[in-house]
């Protein structure tokens, strides 16, 4: 159905809204509309794109980070996961559960401190979704691979993951 990436994408932004009000959560500004006539990509629908207008966050991102500098130490990737983790607090306390917690959705504030990004797969816990298999290779929790629901928990073990890699460069699984 063409509706389909549009009921996504707006379901998308209704969990983003939904989370917005933590420092530790990607502050979005606004939603706009791009048309035909603008000269713009298009999605792989060839329709029109949504664009969001977000913070900028002029540290990059943690994944570039990572590998820059051939790992974190310990005590560097201790500071900016508990920083992920208070978003996801913020983010579960009100009701929705991000799904695709990994460092390239990480962005750094110009002092380093973490901001989650990407609501792309994020879903409300009342929504009908919550069996889709979605996530990253690599981060994707157990309950996910076995089609059980999302909870809160599958974003908690993607931090896990996302911590090892801070500290190994590489994910715990193959």
């Amino acid at each position: 159905s063409t509706l389909f990436p549009y009921t996504t994408l707006f379901r998308s932004l209704q969990t983003l809204i939904q989370c917005q009000g933590h420092p530790n959560v990607v502050c979005f500004r606004a939603a706009f509309r791009i048309t035909d006539d603008q000269v713009c990509a298009s999605d792989a629908y060839g329709k029109p794109t949504l664009a969001l207008v977000m913070d900028y966050y002029s540290g990059g991102d943690l994944f570039t980070k990572i590998v820059s500098r051939k790992g974190l130490s310990e005590r560097h990737a201790k500071k900016l996961t508990k920083g992920v983790l208070n978003g996801l607090t913020h983010i579960h306390k009100s009701g929705c559960v991000h799904r695709d917690v990994k460092a390239e959705n990480v962005l750094l504030t110009g002092e380093g401190m973490p901001v989650l990004a990407d609501f792309g797969i994020a879903c409300r816990l009342t929504d009908g979704d919550l069996f889709q298999a979605c996530g990253t290779p690599g981060y994707i929790a157990p309950e996910i691979l076995e089609g059980k629901p999302c909870s809160a928990a599958v974003d908690v073990f993607a931090v896990g993951v996302m911590l090892h890699f801070a500290i190994c460069v590489h994910t715990p699984f193959k």
